[in-house]
């Protein structure tokens, strides 16, 4: 057909939506009813996007929530990138770095300098791809409580983890050296050098108790 005729085959195949992404309801627009017919299956969602760099966390976060979504891929700053990539026990690894990597395979792909913008800005970027892991480490309804416990025991990272615990939990010595017992993690360790994993196992434990 003519160049009329391929632009409105292009038109069915995309949506163009106008709003703030945080406040839109992103499974309401990749449920079935709202996406446009194709005979093709759609077998996940891949979100990509040069993001507003002081609403990074929230919109991963948000992403990683999405049903079906197998690929993020977000230029953020340099900085986060290097933290949400961070292997523990490196000075970069910390809440964000564990927080998103219970949930999804990080990679820091290649940085972006500022000179690659105009105007130019004030900070270099990176882009980064999360790949969702198939079987999550937290659970979505647990998410807010790990967030908040990580958030808690990065903010004393300083501290031995024993000292954290019992300030986070309000437990005595003794139930907070039990329970790092049973867990097999030295008391006198720091957050930073425990994984992601670790780190779920402490915060389920330490639910658990109270």
């Amino acid at each position: 057909g003519g160049k009329g005729e391929a632009g409105r085959a292009g038109s069915d195949n995309v949506m163009v939506i106008e709003g703030d992404a945080l406040a839109i309801d992103w499974e309401s627009l990749v449920s079935p009813r709202a996406l446009p017919t194709s005979r093709l299956p759609l077998p996940g969602f891949k979100v990509v996007g040069n993001i507003p760099y002081y609403i990074t966390t929230p919109l991963i976060e948000k992403a990683l929530t999405l049903p079906a979504c197998v690929l993020v891929v977000f230029l953020v700053q340099r900085e986060v990138a290097e933290r949400l990539a961070a292997a523990p026990g490196s000075k970069t690894y910390g809440a964000l770095s564990a927080g998103v990597q219970a949930l999804a395979a990080v990679e820091r792909l290649f940085a972006v300098g500022r000179g690659a913008f105009r105007p130019a800005p004030k900070v270099d970027s990176a882009l980064v791809r999360l790949r969702p892991l198939a079987a999550p480490l937290v659970d979505r309804e647990e998410r807010e409580a790990w967030r908040r416990f990580l958030a808690g025991l990065f903010s004393q990272r300083r501290k031995q983890l024993g000292r954290s615990l019992r300030a986070l939990s309000d437990r005595p010595k003794e139930t907070v050296a039990d329970l790092l017992e049973r867990l097999g993690i030295d008391a006198a360790a720091r957050a930073e050098s425990l994984g992601p994993g670790e780190l779920v196992r402490l915060f389920r434990a330490v639910r658990a108790v109270g």
